[in-house]
């Protein structure tokens, strides 16, 4: 079968990942595409091909053997991928076209996807979410995996995040090659989050090599929190929503104020994915921000890696319930004043750590906030 891969899937690292060794392609060669231009979706992660007359998308004809190609077609499935056989040129007849092929733009912003843009962290990006895609083959069906796309996505995103993150290592150990060996990688459950079940062994404090120790991890992808504060009437605004984790744990209430907070799932800078995340959940534009050091919120069970922010922001007419319909948000936000929520702090109600860690912090520079703001609203 001949089949017709748009770049950047034709990059050297993820066609490794589409066919391992015991699928190798029987050959490769490069192909356009003709009429077709290659868009991104608004969350710059999600690729497809828009029909469009003078159009021309670049790529690699495959030539592969019924095992490489199911494996390949169970990949590109997961991007809502067609099968149709279409004229490419440089193909000896008509190739299969694996890709979401569009008549029209998909709905909300999009753009042209140059190949020339998917390089650094883009194309280590998909390199991660390719290669998470094949660990469900012979897990899940073909038709499942649209559905997971977002999560795998934002959960790529974080570990390509993660594998730059450079850090000071004045008290702690710097790590060397070979202090963590992986000894087996499983996906127990993939949604929207997912659980990992890692078997590793590392390098003890005595020298030594640990035993295989087995860890399920929670992957959820990174995050941001804010909190807004206005320097003029001195209060911050909250938010409350009920919260299935403590519902989990039987808690009584399980409605917690909390930061305005959301996961990092569009390649975007961080400071962007806060403003949007005011937006949604609060209705609120920002002014100044300043980001505070990152942190991991549970990291014996859990991947997230959260950045959190302080806001100037206007709070004289914010409040009221907002969130995404579409996502079920049901998002109480209120405004008091920062005294207060210091004294929710102290008595337990205030009981989420991002938001906790973030009121300690202003509480203890507010006065240089409002200096370096000049007590001026962000209206």
């Amino acid at each position: 079968m001949d089949i017709f891969l748009s770049a950047p899937f034709a990059h050297p690292d993820i066609l490794d990942v589409l066919f391992d060794d015991d699928t190798a392609p029987v050959s490769l060669r490069r192909a356009t595409l003709p009429d077709h231009v290659l868009v991104e979706d608004r969350s710059g992660m999600a690729l497809s091909l828009l029909r469009r007359e003078g159009g021309l998308t670049e790529g690699v004809i495959v030539t592969a053997e019924a095992a490489a190609a199911a494996r390949v077609t169970f990949v590109m499935a997961a991007f809502g991928a067609e099968t149709a056989e279409v004229p490419v040129d440089g193909a000896d007849g008509p190739a299969v076209v694996l890709a979401h092929v569009r008549e029209k733009a998909p709905s909300g912003p999009s753009r042209i996807a140059e190949p020339r843009n998917w390089t650094g962290e883009r194309q280590m990006l998909l390199h991660e979410i390719v290669r998470e895609i094949a660990g469900h083959i012979g897990e899940r069906r073909p038709g499942e995996m649209p559905a997971l796309l977002h999560g795998i996505c934002f959960r790529a995103l974080a570990r390509v995040r993660g594998r730059s993150t450079d850090l000071p290592a004045v008290l702690r150990r710097s790590p060397r090659p070979g202090d963590v060996e992986v000894l087996g990688l499983q996906s127990g459950y993939a949604k929207y989050f997912g659980v990992e079940e890692h078997v590793v062994s590392h390098r003890r404090f005595d020298g030594g090599a640990s035993g295989p120790i087995e860890r399920a991890v929670m992957v959820s992808g990174d995050g941001v929190t804010v909190v807004p504060y206005d320097p003029v009437q001195g209060t911050v605004l909250l938010i409350e929503q009920f919260r299935p984790g403590p519902h989990a744990r039987r808690d009584t209430n399980p409605w917690l104020l909390e930061p305005i907070a959301g996961r990092c799932d569009k390649l975007e800078p961080l400071d962007e994915s806060v403003r949007r995340e005011a937006r949604e959940e609060a209705g609120l534009e920002l002014g100044r921000l300043v980001q505070l050091p990152g942190y991991y919120s549970t990291p014996g069970v859990c991947a997230e890696f959260l950045t959190p922010f302080i806001a100037e922001a206007d709070l004289s007419r914010a409040g009221g319930v907002h969130g995404l319909a579409e996502e079920g948000e049901d998002i109480r936000s209120i405004v008091v004043p920062l005294e207060v929520a210091m004294e929710a702090v102290a008595s337990g109600e205030i009981n989420v750590g991002p938001l906790i860690l973030s009121l300690l912090w202003l509480d203890a520079n507010r006065s240089q906030l409002v200096r370096d703001w000049g007590a001026s609203s962000a209206a």
